[in-house]
């Protein structure tokens, strides 16, 4: 599997079913991110994965429109999309009409709406029994 985060961002191969793992830093290490989503379940758990402003971040299962792929099930080809909001200084994620749901701390957000993360450890479920992922800020 190839991640990708932008232009300044290494791949990496997962460990999946037992195969080999080779994992590369996500960015150059002179580089300083003030927020990061740390995976806690599925198939990139314990990967920590830094966002940047004024890059857009699209999850989902299609390459072609999605720049982090999760080949999960419950996940949609494109899913959830995480901004930064540079007028009100904090990042925001939105459902991109997925078929199971984004999850934002335990309530389920509208599809198409855009929500503020108001808190440095928010915890973001795509799916009810799906992917886990905690936001957090510096």
């Amino acid at each position: 599997m190839t991640v990708i985060l932008g232009e300044n961002v290494a791949s990496f191969k997962l460990s999946v079913k037992g195969r080999e793992t080779e994992e590369l830093d996500l960015l150059p290490k002179k580089q300083h991110c003030e927020a990061h989503l740390n995976f806690l379940s599925g198939e990139l758990a314990g990967a920590d994965f830094p966002l940047e402003k004024g890059k857009m971040l699209i999850i989902g299962r299609d390459p072609w429109k999605a720049n982090l792929i999760l080949d999960e099930p419950k996940i949609s080809r494109t899913h959830l999309m995480v901004s930064y909001d540079s007028i009100k200084e904090k990042y925001s994620i939105q459902d991109l009409h997925s078929r199971h749901g984004v999850f934002l701390n335990g309530n389920r957000i509208q599809p198409g709406c855009t929500v503020i993360l108001k808190d440095s450890n928010s915890k973001i479920d795509l799916g009810e029994d799906g992917v886990s992922i905690l936001f957090q800020e510096l």
